[in-house]
């Protein structure tokens, strides 16, 4: 932990180098998360909702998901473009390290940046939505905010660490990534509006519905709200991580200098 936090205060100092930069890079990234927000809570209140999920039920959704995912892009963004990476033989420097590799990938790499554009903004209206929906809190139901939170934000970096991993493999893995996005933004509307197979898909291949979907169903005590995947986010975030880092271990085996 000690050399966790002397990696952060490295990255902030790095980023600070450039106070204005990084002040307008704040500014300009921060709306375009609420952007799509407020698009999703007029087309909730276009259509008066999805059946039982009013605007702000969809706030509540996206504050789920945005915090988790902007948790994720602080630790993990770098695992997106591990190709830059093994292409350009930047990896190599991190074998030479008295540090694990992920570790030192990780850690050194961390978007301080994310933090302020992207998580404080969330996490604002997470407790807004919070308000709002006027939830009847109970100490599960923080405790399935919190999982849902810390194991969404598991989930999606043991994806990106999956997307990394295939660069070792294929030499480029951003069409990958193109397809997480795509389907995360399906976590923008409670994702039986797209059908049961969607979300089948979502739930046992790739498990996104974990990430905001089925907690929101228990808090906001939604149409199966005490069906049992609304409290597996932590257990999938395990079993999704354990098996990200055993393809990564496997991978980085085969990995090859751009040198050799």
């Amino acid at each position: 932990m000690k050399l966790a936090r002397l990696y952060f205060k490295m990255n902030l100092k790095r980023s600070l180098q450039y106070r204005l930069n990084f002040i307008l890079l704040c500014i300009s990234v921060a709306p375009i998360h609420l952007i799509q927000m407020l698009f999703s809570w007029f087309v909730a209140k276009r259509f008066n909702g999805f059946g039982t999920w009013d605007g702000w039920n969809l706030i509540f959704l996206y504050g789920v998901l945005l915090t988790s995912y902007s948790i994720a892009q602080v630790f993990c963004r770098t695992l997106r473009y591990i190709e830059n990476f093994v292409i350009s033989g930047g990896l190599d420097t991190y074998f030479i390290k008295p540090l694990p590799i992920l570790y030192g990938v990780i850690f050194s790499n961390l978007s301080v940046m994310e933090i302020f554009s992207q998580l404080l903004p969330s996490v604002i209206v997470l407790f807004i939505s919070c308000i709002y929906n006027q939830i009847h809190w109970t100490m599960c139901k923080i405790l399935v905010l919190l999982g849902a939170i810390i194991g969404g934000a598991f989930i999606q970096m043991a994806l990106f660490l999956l997307i990394g991993s295939v660069a070792f493999w294929a030499m480029r893995s951003s069409n990958l990534e193109r397809i997480f996005f795509v389907f995360k933004d399906f976590l923008n509307y409670p994702l039986y509006v797209y059908g049961k197979k969607v979300v089948a898909f979502l739930t046992y291949i790739l498990p996104l519905a974990f990430v905001n979907y089925y907690p929101s169903l228990y808090i906001l005590e939604r149409e199966n709200s005490m069906n049992i995947l609304n409290f597996m986010t932590l257990p999938v975030a395990l079993i999704l991580s354990c098996f990200a880092i055993f393809i990564w271990k496997i991978s980085i085996e085969h990995y090859n200098s751009a040198g050799s």
